[in-house]
């Protein structure tokens, strides 16, 4: 599927930039734990020692409030992390050369046509990218495999961030970077978060 081999590129892509901030999100998350440990720890210490007309009850209740501001707070920091691992990706995505970006962009659309009469909607920037006889050859493409190859380029005055929208009278599929990335962000979230952050909770 053009989703799961965007996938891989990604990672291929990003591989190197994704180590160094998960080696430095790793660190700074268990930093952040160890903190929120410790700051428990000394809240249940101090309110024990100087609350002792506090029954046992409502000095438990503080420390679980306590400690459930500073889970919050880590939940706040592997969100921002996680935010961070995909920003990367999607910059490694605007960098790619344009000879690896066309060349990603025929292959989805080829893949991804129904009937080979749809309508390919891409960025005005984009379309000045395409060298004379792109279209051309990837409808030929799409007539091997036995369909129309007659698809129409349409340039929209829009900034995808790369990536374009195929449609025709029955549906639209949007291959824009910023839906793909999102798509992959949902669907990969728990899988990210574990490989960042272990099984630690």
């Amino acid at each position: 599927m053009p989703l799961e081999s965007l996938l891989k590129g990604i990672e291929k892509e990003a591989q190197q930039k994704a180590d160094e901030i998960l080696s430095d999100a790793r660190k700074e998350a268990d930093e952040i734990i160890e903190k929120a440990k410790k700051e428990s720890k000394e809240q249940a210490e101090l309110l024990i020692k100087n609350e002792q007309t506090i029954s046992e009850r409502e000095a438990m209740k503080k420390v679980s409030q306590a400690r459930l501001e500073a889970r919050k707070e880590i939940l706040r920091h592997k969100q921002n992390i996680l935010d961070s691992v995909f920003n990367e990706a999607h910059q490694e995505l605007k960098e790619l050369k344009d000879e690896r970006y066309l060349n990603w962009m025929g292959k989805t659309i080829v893949e991804s046509c129904e009937d080979g009469k749809e309508e390919i909607e891409l960025s005005a920037k984009d379309e000045k990218l395409l060298p004379n006889g792109w279209l051309n050859s990837i409808n030929g493409t799409l007539e091997k495999k036995g369909l129309k190859g007659n698809l129409m380029l349409k340039a929209v005055d829009l900034d995808f961030n790369g990536g374009f929208v195929m449609k025709n009278s029955k549906y639209e599929i949007v291959f824009t970077f910023n839906e793909i990335l999102n798509s992959i962000k949902e669907s990969k979230k728990a899988e990210v978060i574990k490989m960042l952050f272990g099984d630690s909770k």
